[in-house]
């Protein structure tokens, strides 16, 4: 999909917010051991969560270690566009981010992600194609990244990367196939209250109308349910 195709105030959110900006060329001393102990510590968050899900070994660590790249995407930013290719596998280290489709004047959220959680395009990182979704900014984003050929370089050399890799796609793989289940059997109500479940904290960060769009109902409709399920507690 080309920017072109889209309404025009959707247009001017495109091309007017795509404000990736990698972390700010330090001068002095100081700024320099600044950013490089701030990175230290994204990093180290990183890998804790990766070995909460499978442990890695030094060398792999090492490996992967010298791919990432830090980056921070301001509020409004469009990580990934519909219409262009992403191989950016991306692990949000601080704020909240959405996928979403535009129908006309509307949109349509996919799904959220919060700290601590991976996410791609993934028709453009996996399958080669166009990306199918806009991933944006809901706050100002810390993450790191990781390409496709990085990724497949490191799976490569290293096992236990692989099958970290692998447990990561089944989770992937699970929670896809529970969300079609929700979208079809569920109601809106059942779902708002596993989102809730799931998320009782991140979820108040996150604007009411794109809580309405990942659900299919309006704002109103929202409030109404919020509202019937405190008056039950």
């Amino acid at each position: 999909m080309q920017a072109g195709a889209l309404p025009r105030w959707q247009r001017q959110r495109i091309l007017g917010e795509w404000t990736q900006r990698r972390w700010p060329l330090c001068h002095s001393h100081r700024g320099r051991i600044k950013r490089r102990q701030y990175l230290g510590g994204m990093k180290e968050q990183f890998f804790a969560a990766l070995q909460s899900i499978h442990p890695l070994g030094a060398d792999t660590v090492s490996s992967l270690d010298r791919c990432l790249a830090g980056a921070h995407y301001a509020k409004g930013t469009l990580l990934v566009r519909a219409g262009d290719p992403s191989d950016k596998m991306f692990f949000l280290l601080k704020g909240a981010v959405r996928a979403w489709y535009p129908h006309g004047e509307k949109e349509f959220t996919d799904w959220f992600v919060f700290e601590n959680m991976f996410f791609c395009s993934i028709s453009s990182f996996f399958g080669g194609a166009p990306a199918v979704q806009f991933i944006e900014a809901l706050e100002p984003c810390d993450v790191l990244v990781l390409t496709r050929a990085q990724l497949d370089a490191v799976s490569a050399a290293h096992a236990d990367m692989l099958a970290l890799n692998n447990k990561i796609l089944t989770h992937a793989l699970v929670t896809l196939q529970q969300g079609i289940i929700d979208q079809r059997f569920k109601t809106a109500t059942e779902r708002y209250a596993a989102l809730l479940a799931g998320y009782p904290v991140a979820l108040q960060r996150v604007p009411l109308r794109h809580i309405a769009s990942y659900l299919g109902v309006t704002p109103e409709t929202v409030s109404r349910i919020r509202g019937d399920m405190k008056s039950q507690k």
